[in-house]
């Protein structure tokens, strides 16, 4: 804890500095100090709307995005305003500067109350410890029940956003829908295999059968040997499939009953390669695969000659006409592992972290307008913007059922979409709970959505989904040194590819090893799985 906290404490003075000064500059007196903050904290309603018994205005410091309406104007606060007596002065910050802008204002010590977005584990590592955004935990256990509930829900998500010594100085979006917890989608040609006769692989022997064929058996019956049976980016999400067949959810960093497993030394990666040169050699990887960018790959994907791609995610580039064609692979085994995983997305986005600055002189309402947020009503305001005819008898939604399931019907005429009227009514990215009400209310009556939910729903892999190595907090000293070894993942990054390339024969495996132990693998080890222990020590 001491290491953790190494080098930040003359920061930490200048931030105890600013936070003592009056509204004047000049330096507020103990006894002046404690009686505002006494009637700040009188002034909130412990439960309930509004959240303060007499209006207050505070700052926000918000990354603009293009799309974004006038923040003065916009629906979301004024209803804010409305709901909870609590006036938000947007100051905006276009998202092209937002970073340098973000890095004065901590400097200088000009902060808003809070931010909604914007805030990076850098920021929330080293502002956090020097007093300039407030440790959240004493507030969340009083004026936070929503938020409380959905860090006990999802204990990973606690355990990330805290210290080691238990201080909590930032809060993320919450997302739990179902459906997205699993992000590695490959997508395989349904159409070709029944074309062919073959079922859907269920192992990697399997899925070597099903690409030879989609190589050789002209399974488009076009009459011409175009077919690509296997595309994807290298460093992008096609390995997972394979490698988690061999028992990794991660190509690098992963996290096996509670030991931290550096992947490209492990027995089952040399499966995995092996595999690959296999595939690679006999064409049935895209011979682009290590060069191409993510539009080749969706442009082969639309021409509907791919039988396999690793890298679709959530954002295809099939045609609507032709949804049939595809299904998600779903999770394989493999002659080295027979346990089906998927990798899990933990339950958290950093794009819509918040953060309650030194700066506030209302801390206990700002934290229950967070909370609030959290709930249904304050997480549709965020992210849904408002309903039909509220601000437009033209755009805006309205509850239907689909299928048993209510959902949206949107409408957004006079904007080029949904999400565009949105984010000129709501900043649409901050802190909300995306769990699965929400979720439905915004993909159900979509039919590409429904589409993607059911493929993924019927993969199987949202139910073997496993996290990999968390988002660990290093200390000064543990950083520095993990920042050394770039080298390694570099190395190592080479010669996966010359391995499945063949450029370097797998018989040169064990002087591979020798090299990443000589460039410091094992002390690497120790430092993670000391951060890890760390991590998996917050309660």
């Amino acid at each position: 804890m001491k290491k953790y906290m190494a080098g930040l404490l003359s920061a930490a003075l200048v931030g105890s500095t600013l936070a003592a000064c009056s509204d004047n500059g000049k330096p507020q007196s103990e006894e002046a100090k404690k009686a505002s903050d006494k009637a700040a904290a009188d002034n909130v309603n412990p439960t309930g709307l509004p959240i303060v018994k007499e209006p207050i205005t505070v700052t926000l410091m918000y990354p603009r995005e293009p799309a974004h309406g006038d923040f003065d104007k916009m629906w979301f606060f004024k209803e804010i305003a409305k709901r909870t007596n609590i006036n938000i002065k947007v100051q905006a910050i276009e998202s092209a500067g937002w970073e340098e802008k973000k890095a004065l204002a901590f400097a200088t010590g000009d902060l808003p109350d809070i931010f909604f977005s914007g805030l990076t584990v850098k920021d929330e590592n080293m502002y956090g410890p020097q007093g300039l955004l407030m440790n959240l935990k004493p507030l969340i256990d009083k004026y936070g029940p929503e938020t409380k509930a959905l860090f006990d829900k999802y204990p990973e998500v606690r355990k990330t956003f805290s210290t080691p010594e238990g201080s909590i100085y930032t809060i993320p979006t919450f997302s739990d829908y179902k459906r997205d917890t699993v992000t590695v989608r490959p997508y395989i040609n349904k159409r070709w295999l029944d074309n062919l006769g073959l079922k859907v692989p269920t192992t990697l022997d399997e899925l070597y059968t099903v690409l030879k064929a989609f190589k050789e058996k002209d399974p488009n019956k076009n009459g011409k040997a175009d077919e690509i049976p296997f595309t994807g980016l290298f460093n992008g999400s096609a390995s997972i499939p394979i490698l988690s067949a061999v028992g990794f959810v991660d190509s690098r960093h992963d996290v096996i009953k509670d030991k931290y497993v550096y992947v490209p030394i492990q027995p089952g990666y040399k499966e995995y390669l092996i595999y690959m040169n296999k595939l690679y050699k006999e064409g049935l990887l895209d011979k682009e695969y290590f060069s191409q960018k993510k539009e080749q790959v969706l442009a082969k994907e639309k021409n509907l000659s791919v039988g396999l791609n690793g890298d679709s995610g959530g954002y295809t580039n099939i045609g609507s006409g032709n949804l049939d064609q595809f299904i998600i692979l779903p999770p394989l085994t493999s002659s080295v592992n027979s346990q089906k995983m998927a990798r899990k997305q933990p339950a958290y986005q950093r794009w819509g972290t918040f953060a309650i600055t030194n700066k506030s002189k209302n801390p206990e309402a700002m934290l229950r307008l967070v909370d609030y947020l959290f709930t249904l009503e304050g997480s549709l305001a965020m992210r849904a913007g408002p309903e039909l005819g509220v601000v437009s008898d033209k755009a805006g939604y309205e509850y239907v059922t689909v299928n048993g399931v209510k959902t949206f019907n949107t409408h957004f005429e006079g904007y080029p979409s949904f999400y565009d009227f949105r984010q000129k009514q709501s900043p649409v990215n901050g802190p909300f709970y995306n769990g699965q009400t929400i979720g439905d209310y915004l993909t159900y009556n979509d039919p590409m959505q429904v589409w993607l939910t059911n493929l993924i729903m019927s993969s199987g892999s949202v139910d073997v989904a496993r996290y990999p190595y968390p988002e660990v907090k290093f200390t000064p000293q543990e950083q520095e040194k993990i920042a050394s070894y770039i080298d390694m993942d570099s190395y190592a990054d080479q010669m996966e590819a010359k391995f499945i390339m063949g450029e370097t024969p797998l018989s040169e495996w064990d002087n591979y090893i020798a090299t990443l132990k000589k460039m410091g693998v094992d002390d690497m080890i120790k430092i993670r799985q000391t951060a890890y222990d760390r991590w998996n020590s917050v309660k």
